[in-house]
């Protein structure tokens, strides 16, 4: 296991309403996953949750479990 995310949010400091609630997502190790969504969903949120580059943005709940790298192209 690369990446596992359970019950996962995120909210911007200053923000009230949660940017990403709920997300539940397990990557394997050697697979390429596309994270696709319309403006505003969240999908670049997630991305940087998953690549580690939230933490001093806001608040991060639930469980992030990185082990390996995650790669953003």
């Amino acid at each position: 296991m690369t990446a596992a995310i359970t019950d996962a949010g995120f909210t911007y400091r200053g923000e009230d309403t949660p940017a990403l609630t709920g997300i539940d997502l397990e990557i394997t190790r050697g697979s390429m996953t596309a994270v696709l969504g319309p403006l505003g969903s969240g999908t670049s949120t997630l991305c940087r949750l998953l690549s580690g580059q939230l933490a001093s943005l806001g608040t991060i709940t639930g469980t992030v479990d990185l082990r390996g790298t995650v790669a953003l192209l």
